[in-house]
């Protein structure tokens, strides 16, 4: 943002040198790019964060001046007559389609009877500061206002508006604008981008440009004054796929003041009545809301020394609040509580005020030797699931690997646990061929153990956390969740081994079930259950992928997502007494067909061997004679006991009994002598 000094004198009395406003603006948080003279001016580049719109005008930085050094904010002038003829009679807006969504609020004003020709030396001679270059009184009003407060505005040739209405809509297919930039240019526009129309045409691509057909000329004598607010998205899809930026885009981009719309409008007004002669039409049309909620936040003063080091008083914190707009609503017991002021998005949250008072109190306050109290935090879930995540895994041998999040169109479809939709795209002249973001980690996984394996490394165990990017169904957008991958020589029943261990240190009950997945070998893929939900895949990596990359050795790829396992996870342990009575275990092989899985045999065999049963474990299974072909034998042992007794043959033959009917009526299953 480009500030001109004389240009800011006009709201706040400028008494100190050029460097110390810099310096103090750079302590609170406006870095300095650069100062430049122009024309007996001082051009001041200042860099304004993404989260801070509000200073993307001169008001906004006049604002922080004046708070920085006591001095009073001057507000220019607003006022404005209105003629008989009231705005309804002249012209009408609506706002059509899902257009609600993306244009909160839209005002319109007419003013007739304006003089088109050259601005005021002094506008002139400000926006010339700024690298603008001045083309009429109407256009460079627009501009001033905008470069004043950070509203953009737009004025549309009334006499040449279609039906004289306003149509707020998404674009149709392929529907053609020209700017009023570039006008060789024909941009095609799609329903994904935002239009200001007429009753035949667009006639400006909402938050970014006006429409050549429609832009005021010599001749105008009747605008329309659109002030609005558009959603930073859908600005920012149509500023980006047309390759066509604004200073109006760059603001709408970053959000832009809901209760400043308004005052742009009449300030601009004021404008074009006074430099242009030009009549307002009683009333406006304001589609939306004109206020906005603001949740009221708390500052507890106890809190500014102990995070900022420094004793600030109750009635400066107090100050400081009110003098950058915020709504003070009460003082009690050392609580300063108000809303934030609209223009404010970015203070949401009591440590949000506790910055705002140190930037502004001046963090060159705090003693170099002031010792700030420090607090130890405990973890949060998460961090402790994906704590003891990395250190089973490390423990097993695993070592730690991180890729890159871009890949190209053949890695990305090669292993496909996820989504098997086309993958998100980046268009950017950096990404020519890796250009398209992983939905999985294995992939990338697999390249580094290739790597590994071309420099002579045989035991390769790999693991990776980070995110993966899934596209979302229609409009909505893609998911990015936290996954881990595994790739590794060890054998598919050492991984499962790995994966139990994890799972029973996090007290979470995960079953394997058989599962096809994309890049896994035919048949010998899992996934894993948590609470009817799929939350991993396991499985040995298909061959032809393998050949496809020179990776000779057998490797095993396994996959889970990070999200269920912290919501489900049980991070207190529970401690039992030993078991004082004695356990009974019974052997059963149960010849079933080859096709039955082993998770689906326990949980049958759960379900129906009593509460008395304490452990149930898999220990063999065996194909060949005497087994007739398509069966197999499975033989697991169930461990019987009670806490406060000693159980009886008779009771275990039961419960027995009950797995044995169960697994005989469900597949079909026989005892084996």
């Amino acid at each position: 943002m480009i500030v001109s000094w004389n240009w800011l004198k006009q709201y706040v009395r400028l008494d100190m040198s050029i460097e110390t406003l810099v310096d103090r603006l750079m302590m609170s948080g406006l870095n300095l790019e650069g100062i430049e003279e122009v024309d007996g001016d001082f051009a001041i580049d200042l860099e304004v964060t993404s989260n801070r719109p509000d200073c993307l005008g001169h008001l906004g930085v006049a604002r922080e001046v004046a708070v920085l050094f006591g001095k009073e904010l001057l507000f220019p002038d607003t006022s404005f007559d209105e003629s008989k003829t009231s705005v309804e009679d002249l012209t009408s807006v609506s706002i059509e389609g899902n257009a609600h969504d993306w244009c909160p609020r839209y005002r319109a004003r007419v003013i007739e009877g304006v003089t088109i020709a050259p601005s005021p030396t002094w506008m002139q001679r400000h926006l010339r500061s700024l690298g603008l270059k001045p083309i009429n009184n109407v256009v460079d009003i627009t501009n001033y206002v905008l470069l004043e407060c950070g509203q953009p505005l737009h004025a549309f040739d009334y006499d040449r508006l279609a039906d004289h209405r306003i149509v707020v809509r998404p674009a149709k297919e392929r529907e053609p604008f020209v700017g009023i930039v570039d006008k060789e240019r024909t941009f095609q526009l799609s329903p994904k981008m935002g239009v200001i129309a007429d009753a035949e045409k667009a006639i400006a691509l909402a938050g970014v440009m006006g429409g050549a057909e429609t832009e005021v000329h010599e001749g105008t004598t009747n605008i329309l004054l659109e002030t609005a607010e558009f959603a930073p998205m859908w600005v920012r899809h149509a500023s980006r796929a047309l390759d066509l930026s604004s200073d109006s885009s760059y603001r709408f981009e970053r959000k832009i003041d809901p209760e400043g719309v308004a005052w742009a409008s009449d300030r601009a007004c004021h404008l074009l009545q006074e430099l242009a002669g030009g009549k307002v039409a009683k009333g406006f049309i304001h589609l939306g809301t004109e206020e906005t909620e603001r949740p009221t936040i708390s500052l507890r003063v106890a809190r500014l020394p102990k995070v900022l080091g420094i004793e600030v008083a109750e009635d400066d914190a107090a100050r400081i609040l009110g003098d950058l707009g915020m709504e003070i609503e009460s003082r009690d017991d050392g609580v300063i509580a108000g809303k934030p002021p609209s223009f404010r998005r970015d203070l949401t949250r009591e440590i949000d005020l506790i910055e705002e008072v140190g930037r502004i109190y001046g963090y060159d306050s705090i003693p170099e030797d002031r010792a700030i109290p420090l607090a130890i935090e405990p973890r949060r879930s998460d961090e402790r699931v994906m704590k003891i995540l990395r250190d089973q895994l490390v423990g097993f041998g695993y070592c730690e690997t991180v890729t890159f999040s871009f890949t190209d169109a053949a890695t990305v479809q090669s292993i496909r646990p996820w989504s098997t939709e086309e993958p998100l795209l980046v268009k950017h002249s950096s990404r020519k061929q890796e250009n398209r973001l992983r939905q999985s980690l294995l992939p990338n996984l697999l390249s580094v153990a290739r790597v590994n394996e071309a420099r002579g490394c045989e035991d390769i165990h790999l693991f990776e956390s980070a995110q993966i990017y899934l596209p979302g169904s229609g409009d909505a957008l893609p998911e990015e969740p936290v996954a881990v991958g595994l790739m590794t020589t060890y054998n598919f029943f050492s991984v499962r081994g790995h994966l139990e261990q994890l799972f029973t240190r996090l007290r979470l009950g995960v079953s394997f079930k058989p599962r096809e997945v994309v890049g896994f070998r035919m048949g010998e893929g899992a996934e894993m259950i948590l609470d009817g939900k799929r939350i991993g895949v396991i499985g040995h990596i298909a061959d032809e992928i393998r050949d496809g990359i020179d990776l000779r050795g057998q490797v095993v790829g396994a996959e889970l997502q990070v999200a269920p396992l912290i919501d489900a996870a049980r991070l207190v342990a529970h401690v039992t007494p030993l078991p004082d009575q004695p356990s009974m275990q019974r052997d059963l092989s149960i010849v079933l067909d080859e096709v039955v899985a082993w998770s689906d045999l326990e949980g049958t065999v759960r379900a129906t061997a009593g509460p008395l049963l304490e452990d149930l474990r898999y220990v063999d299974i065996y194909r060949g004679k005497p087994i007739e072909k398509g069966k197999k034998s499975v033989m697991f042992r169930m461990t019987f006991r009670s806490p406060e007794r000693t159980l009886t043959r008779d009771e275990v033959d039961g419960y027995q009994s009950a797995v044995i009917d169960a697994l005989t009526s469900k597949f079909g299953g026989e005892l084996r002598a």
